[in-house]
C-alpha cells in the first residue's frame, strides 16, 4: 500500500512509515 504525504512522497511500507517516524522525533528531540 502506499501512503501520500503532504510532500507528495509515499510511504511504501510499515517499516519505512516508522523508520520516518523516529527520525522526525529524533530531530524534534535535537531541536
Amino acid at each position: 500500500w502506499n501512503t501520500a504525504l503532504e510532500t507528495g512522497g509515499f510511504l511504501l511500507s510499515d517499516d519505512v512509515k516508522l523508520a520516518f517516524e523516529v527520525q522526525a522525533v529524533a530531530e524534534a528531540a535535537a531541536a
